[in-house]
């Protein structure tokens, strides 16, 4: 899980999740495309997202253009949020993360739970084979608990507190 998969996650987040305040809608007169509403000010995780830093806002109104004009994708996580959201939202709890962390696991793998990347992190929450064995699931070459929902959801917990404590 990279920090800039974690941006990606603040901006599928604010646009399904999020109640945004003070939207202003950016038109460009030579174009017939709509942009969408532009929130001013974003939270993420009871913490404000700082769109004043430029690479933040550029960043995230790609995300959000892109978002509002793929809609196959964004059906496709619709529905896969309907069947795993269920599953995910009750061990975040238990485990004191908050809930907007569901969406991590949609930028990572849009729900799928047999995900693969290029550099062989997977599952839903996309988990390196050692970052996996270092929070405690077994990756080797008869098991991966990486492609267990609610095992890689309690260590993808445990990585995230620990990177919370990292930070602050």
């Amino acid at each position: 899980m990279t920090s800039n998969r974690y941006f990606l996650l603040y901006c599928y987040f604010c646009i399904h999740c999020c109640s945004l305040k003070g939207m202003q809608i950016r038109q460009k007169e030579f174009s017939d495309v709509i942009v969408p509403e532009f929130p001013l000010q974003v939270k993420f995780a009871n913490e404000l997202v700082d769109l004043d830093r430029l690479d933040m806002y550029e960043r995230f109104d790609r995300e959000l253009t892109t978002l509002c004009y793929m809609h196959s994708s964004t059906s496709l996580a619709i529905k896969r949020a309907n069947r795993y959201f269920p599953i995910l939202e009750p061990i975040l709890k238990e485990e004191k993360v908050p809930t907007d962390f569901l969406y991590l696991a949609v930028i990572e793998s849009t729900l799928n739970p047999r995900a693969v990347s290029p550099a062989k992190a997977v599952g839903i929450w996309q988990i390196m084979p050692r970052t996996g064995r270092e929070y405690g699931l077994e990756v080797n070459n008869d098991i991966d608990e990486r492609y267990h929902i609610e095992k890689s959801t309690r260590a993808a917990c445990k990585y995230l507190k620990d990177a919370y404590e990292k930070i602050w």
